[in-house]
């Protein structure tokens, strides 16, 4: 017999029936190791003709692995999980591959693409893997977990399979992760693992991963820093290790560190493209525009080798997109629209580059309500919820809501409620996003993800907008996703904004909590809730300065310059957060003058946040003040007079205040605020009339 397949599994009924089905005129020989499951797994195995072995579990897979080996009465062996399965492909050009293959050839490796988010399937990470082998060539497995298959102590590699089959996986998805409790299982083999070799990189490296996925990120780094310190350059997993080490710097929030890293490891992978996106995105996180640029370029001139664990599109249409929005935030409207429409051409279905083109089109002139009809061009028919997810991500609501709502009846995820809810609130229809997000919470009781925790917050500033109170049944829900001091100053807040009470709490009165309250605040100004971000200013002492930097950062110029102008006007001064804003828009309107001495108060205050951009600030305000101090024209002499030193001057200023405003100090909206700072605010016009 020529091929066999093998299998692990333990409660698989949901998956076994899909992975078997797709090794049906494949396969010689199926054998399925058992390791105790309760469900049908095993009856669904033997429907297909498998040989059904019990196995004890002991939380080793290599012993598993090398059991079914023992079994094995094939020449070949293709090895599968059962969540993954073969797509593509004809099974007799793979049967002839293999009966051809050199003697030379003891293994293949297989084109994977496993499937990491639940809602997004063009989320894809594209591996190579050896999955099929030479039965009988001294092989076994090694590792309880993430096992290798190795020689004589030697892992095993081989060319990869030309037969045009995909190896799929979706056993990485949160959702499954979270029902299937992979993590917990992982962790605990792992664990064992690092307390009998607590230095092996490899183990801390997989530690690392199960803790990435269980949310411990910063225990995650630890670890990762440990593995890198020791593993050889030449280990196999090392670019992967990188990658995932960037990947979770960037998640918590420390660019600059990532930036070091990937400075370096870009050129040992120059072929490596993810590397060279997330180089790019740390430098845009530390608005390094030019830099980054660079970067993204790198990554699409890296192209799609194959060889390295990588996201889908690193050197495609994620790239595409990543210099697309970095043209749109320079102004490049014509680099922007071209890198937007490869992008859309690669991957017409992708959010991000959508909504690039959204905003691009908007301020093109195109009105919001014809952009459903022009981002039709790429995105096909049927996709009506990805077009409305597109249109509430630049603030076109009432278009948005008028796609939501031709889909009712179609399966929601809870990333789609809460988004149609942000088009309620953003409609003001506070009430009904109230009792949407409310059922979402309460009622239904998803596990909970990011997309839910927006919605309790998105559902407690519906309710504090109307003055109402959280209901009885939402504490009980909230006390499973929030800690005990969390819940305790929430419900103060929750009294606090819903009555007439004055003052300020002792329970709210710590820093921690404070910046929490800001925290929701900010949140309402995102949404337009102006008047609740009002009333968290008036009852909650200290968040003055805070109310008026946010709407800044969320688009309401006029307004935040109104009231930082009453606040300089009351108190003589301005905080350096405050300054830089003012400055910046004064910059903005080409008031170069007025906005040198703030931007220089920003730029020289100890220990703010803001002082590197704001010594940029200074770079560009000086530049601009020489421009405007070079004019041509007084030193013209006769006809023959080419402009002489003054004219070349400008052209160096020139390119020079270019390369400074591509380091990316100036403030970046989104399409919605980058829609507000353009004019559309008039829902903050009462504020700079609220005395």
């Amino acid at each position: 017999m020529l091929l066999g397949v093998h299998v692990i599994v333990r409660d698989e009924a949901d998956v076994l029936g899909r992975c078997l089905s797709s090794v049906q005129g494949i396969a010689d020989e199926i054998i399925v190791a058992d390791t105790g499951s309760t469900d049908q797994s095993a009856a669904i195995a033997a429907g297909f003709g498998a040989k059904v072995i019990e196995v004890p579990w002991q939380d080793d897979f290599a012993a598993v692995r090398n059991r079914l080996l023992d079994e094995a009465s094939t020449q070949w062996i293709l090895v599968l999980d059962a969540d993954e399965w073969l797509s593509g492909g004809e099974a007799l050009l793979l049967r002839q591959e293999l009966e051809e293959a050199a003697l030379s050839i003891s293994a293949f490796k297989l084109a994977m693409e496993h499937v990491i988010d639940d809602t997004d399937h063009q989320n894809v990470v594209r591996s190579e893997a050896v999955r099929l082998f030479r039965n009988r060539q001294s092989f076994k497995y090694t590792g309880e977990i993430h096992e290798q298959l190795t020689n004589e102590t030697k892992e095993v590699d081989g060319p990869l399979l030309t037969a045009s089959f995909i190896l799929l996986h979706d056993g990485y998805k949160p959702s499954v992760l979270q029902r299937k409790k992979k993590t917990e299982r992982n962790l605990r083999i792992i664990t064992r693992q690092l307390s009998q070799r607590p230095d092996d990189p490899f183990c801390l490296y997989n530690y690392a991963v199960a803790l990435c996925q269980s949310g411990q990120l910063a225990e995650a780094l630890d670890a990762f820093r440990q593995s890198l310190a020791s593993t050889s350059v030449k280990a196999p997993y090392r670019p992967t290790l990188i990658r995932d080490y960037a990947k979770t710097l960037l998640a918590t929030g420390k660019a600059d560190e990532a930036g070091q890293l990937l400075r370096s490891e870009t050129l040992g992978y120059r072929d490596y493209a993810e590397l060279h996106l997330l180089y790019g995105e740390s430098l845009v996180a530390l608005h390094l525009l030019s830099d980054a640029e660079a970067a993204f370029k790198a990554a699409i001139a890296a192209g799609e080798t194959g060889r390295y664990v990588s996201l889908a599109g690193s050197s495609g249409y994620r790239a595409h997109t990543a210099l697309g929005e970095i043209y749109l935030r320079l102004g490049h409207r014509s680099e922007a629209n071209y890198h937007l429409k490869i992008a859309l051409e690669q991957a017409p279905l992708w959010e991000p580059a959508l909504k690039g083109m959204a905003l691009w089109l908007h301020e093109d002139g195109v009105p919001d309500s014809a952009l459903a009809d022009r981002l039709g061009e790429w995105v096909e028919p049927g996709q009506t919820k990805l077009v409305a997810r597109v249109l509430v991500g630049i603030g076109a609501y009432s278009d948005a809501l008028l796609l939501w709502q031709s889909v009712l009846n179609e399966e929601w995820t809870v990333r789609d409620k809460v988004l149609y809810s942000e088009c309620l609130i953003g409609i003001q229809r506070y009430s009904e996003a109230s009792q949407l997000l409310e059922e979402l919470v309460v009622q239904q009781n998803p596990a909970y993800s990011e997309e839910l925790g927006i919605a309790v917050v998105d559902w407690m500033l519906c309710l504090w907008t109307e003055e109402r109170r959280m209901p009885v049944q939402g504490w009980s829900q909230l006390h499973l996703l929030m800690g005990k001091p969390q819940l305790e100053w929430t419900k103060e807040l929750d009294l606090l904004l819903t009555s007439k009470r004055r003052g300020y709490p002792a329970s709210l009165a710590n820093a921690r909590n404070l910046e929490a309250a800001r925290i929701f605040m900010d949140r309402a100004i995102g949404h337009g809730m102006l008047p609740l971000a009002q009333r968290f200013v008036k009852r909650l002492r200290g968040l003055d300065a805070s109310f008026e930097t946010s709407l800044y950062d969320n688009g309401y110029m006029a307004a935040s310059a109104e009231l930082m102008l009453q606040s300089y006007g009351a108190k003589g001064r301005l905080g350096a957060e405050q300054a830089y804003r003012l400055g910046e828009l004064l910059y903005r309107k080409r008031l170069f003058q007025e906005a040198l001495p703030l931007m220089e108060q920003a730029a020289e205050a100890e220990g703010s946040a803001i002082a590197d951009r704001a010594q940029l600030g200074v770079a560009s305000v000086c530049l601009q003040l020489a421009l405007e101090s070079l004019q041509p024209e007084e030193y013209g002499g006769g006809r023959s007079w080419d402009g002489g030193w003054p004219e070349q001057d400008r052209e160096r200023i020139t390119e020079a205040l270019r390369l400074t405003e591509a380091l990316g100090w100036l403030t970046n909206w989104n399409g919605l605020q980058r829609r507000r700072a353009g004019g559309d605010a008039s829902e903050a016009n009462f504020l700079m009339h609220d005395r």
